[in-house]
């Protein structure tokens, strides 16, 4: 049985992402076979209770540390060093390897289905403009950090944030220069970010406090807050929290707890943060991403095991 390393260790990691804890696990994957070959295809899945519908769930042969679809049929897997890439455009039924050289990826970002984004250990900064074919390095951002970027977010093939704890970037330039981004002072750590148009967007801590800026983070406003309850998002080297907003006013965040220990819970706003609704999500707790397209949730809970749900008003 595959075991996913410890996110709380994870968290721990230096630049690199392998530790003597990891060593057995990453050989083991690192000398699998490549594979295209078709994948059983999942059950039918059945009507759930409550809003989120179950999609497709996705047992791979490749090695995944952050995943993501964009649509039922395109979505990308990132793995560990040397940054194993996958994209599938048929639902999963087939998987075909990119061109990648990196450190582990824990931060992903699907634009469309010609533009990529990840992100990761060692200030490693990789863009993909052929559809997860061909993973290219940009300029590393990070420099005097060891945490690992958890979270990013571009608007294009040029245009993007990018994330660690406690350190936040920008480009303009599609990552051939970086400016620091300033965080709001009084927040609790990045959590997740969103940029949303050229200097605007989100930055969720983890208290769940979500903060918005219109100028790249030189002025932030207090959003709004998400009552976490219990609920306690791990400081973890994966994406835990993920947040997609079509417009000012309406938004869907998507919080998870430790991996495969607790709970996915589900907030929305149409006030731009003032009030907020939430469920529980059907999905074992792992890390998470939001398409942009449409209201897919991917939950990464398994180490070669995808989950992916759809959103829908009942």
């Amino acid at each position: 049985m595959k075991i996913l390393p410890s996110l709380a260790l994870l968290a721990f990691l230096l630049a690199g992402c392998i530790s003597p804890n990891l060593s057995s696990y990453s050989m083991e994957i690192s000398q699998a076979a490549p594979t295209s070959a078709p994948i059983p295809a999942s059950p039918t899945p059945t009507r759930l209770p409550g809003p989120w519908q179950l999609v497709s769930v996705h047992n791979v042969r490749q090695n995944v540390m952050a995943a993501g679809f964009l649509t039922e049929d395109f979505g990308i897997t990132a793995g560990t060093a040397p940054g194993i890439m996958f994209t599938t455009r048929d639902g999963g039924r087939h998987w075909y390897e990119g061109t990648n050289q990196s450190d582990c990826r824990y931060g992903i970002d699907i634009v469309d289905t010609r533009v990529g984004w990840t992100s990761g250990g060692a200030m490693n900064v990789r863009r993909s403009t052929d559809s997860g074919a061909h993973w290219l390095p940009v300029t590393d951002y990070g420099l005097g950090t060891t945490q690992p970027f958890h979270t990013i977010s571009f608007l294009d093939d040029t245009t993007g944030w990018i994330a660690s704890l406690y350190m936040f970037g920008s480009t303009s330039d599609a990552g051939t220069t970086w400016s620091d981004v300033p965080i709001p002072p009084v927040a609790n750590d990045i959590a997740s970010i969103l940029l949303v148009a050229p200097g605007t967007g989100f930055l969720l801590d983890f208290s769940g406090v979500l903060y918005h800026t219109r100028d790249n983070g030189a002025h932030w406003t207090t959003a709004g807050k998400l009552d976490l309850g219990g609920l306690v998002i791990p400081k973890a080297a994966y994406q835990m929290a993920a947040m997609r907003f079509s417009d000012r006013q309406h938004g869907l965040v998507v919080v998870s707890e430790e991996y495969q220990k607790g709970k996915v819970k589900a907030f929305h706003t149409s006030d731009g943060g003032l009030t907020w609704t939430s469920e529980l999500v059907p999905a074992i707790s792992g890390p998470v991403f939001l398409s942009r397209v449409i209201p897919l949730l991917t939950v990464l809970d398994g180490a070669d095991t995808m989950t992916v749900l759809r959103y829908t008003s009942q």
